[in-house]
Formats: structure tokens, C-alpha cells, sequence
């Protein structure tokens, strides 16, 4: 029965011990906290001048923007562009096994029906017939599809230069 009581003066005094020890550490941190409070609210007002320049309320220095004054003209800037060197959608895709698989599925069933059309003419007519006919006849409108091509390259190249003069000239619009 001493040991309970024993034990119990025990853990009162480390319940005492750890309650001083924290109203220590809580003092050392007001301390500490009281000599950054100035560097912390710098730091608080230049984050909250950055977040207002940054969405546009004033300028960096603090001072409020003056839009609305007459005769100011706010000069809107385009923002760069970043480009990045990077692989097509079907390259990446390649790199998976599965995806190689059904692009080397596709290229067999194309090699088999060729095969297949050889040896069906090879077995009804006695040689392979590559009847030039019809790629002869596919190509008779071929000075027509040259036309219709120059014509479609023409007017891209006409809305290439349209809207490049557009661009350069919008960055100098008020």
C-alpha cells in the first residue's frame, strides 16, 4: 500500500515537472515570437501586396492603379508562350506493350490478305495479275486533284499571313 501512494506523489510531481516545463517552452516561444511578430508581418503584407498586384487591384509598389483616369491607357501585354520539345499521343502510346501488340496484329492481317490476293490469283488465273487498271484509272483525275490541292494550300497560306499581321499588330492596339 506505501508503493500506491508512493507512486502516485510520484506521478503527480512529473505531471508538475511537465506542466512547468511547458509554461517554459510557451514563454521562450512568446519571446521568440514577440522579437519575429515585426519580420513576420512584413513578410504577411508583402505576400498580400503581391497577391493584390497580381490580381491586378494595384501595382507593385502598393499604390492603387489609376484605370479609370482620364486619358490613362492600359497597355494589354499577350503572355509568352512556353513550348516543349515532347512525343506525339501515338508515339507514347507505342512504348506500352499492349498497344505495340495491336499495331503488330494490324500489320500482319495486312500482310496475310495481300499474301492471300496473290496466291488466289496465282491458283484461279496460273500467274499474279497486278493489273495496273485501276491505279491507272484512280490517278485519270489526278491534274484535277493537284488543282483542288493548290487551291486549299493557297488559302491557308492567305490566313497564315492574315492572322500574323493580326498578332503583330494586336500587341500595338490600345
Amino acid at each position: 500500500m506505501q508503493l500506491r501512494g508512493e507512486e502516485h506523489t510520484v506521478t503527480r510531481n512529473n505531471n508538475a515537472v511537465n506542466e512547468l516545463e511547458a509554461v517554459r517552452l510557451r514563454s521562450t516561444d512568446d519571446r521568440r515570437l514577440s522579437r519575429s511578430a515585426p519580420a513576420l508581418a512584413q513578410v504577411a503584407e508583402d505576400q498580400i501586396r503581391d497577391l493584390k498586384a497580381a490580381m491586378g487591384e494595384t501595382r507593385r509598389d502598393g499604390s492603387p492603379k489609376a484605370d479609370g483616369a482620364p486619358g490613362s491607357r492600359r497597355k494589354r501585354h499577350l503572355p509568352d508562350k512556353e513550348f516543349h520539345v515532347r512525343n506525339s499521343l501515338l508515339s507514347s502510346l507505342f512504348f506500352l506493350d499492349h498497344i505495340n501488340t495491336i499495331y503488330h496484329v494490324a500489320v500482319m492481317v495486312l500482310i496475310v490478305l495481300v499474301l492471300k490476293t496473290l496466291v488466289t490469283d496465282l491458283v484461279e488465273h496460273g500467274t499474279v495479275n497486278l493489273s495496273m487498271d485501276l491505279i491507272w484509272y484512280s490517278f485519270g483525275g489526278f491534274h484535277r486533284a493537284i488543282i483542288i490541292w493548290l487551291v486549299m494550300m493557297a488559302s491557308v497560306l492567305m490566313q497564315y499571313v492574315f492572322f500574323t499581321n493580326w498578332a503583330s499588330r494586336r500587341q500595338q492596339m490600345p
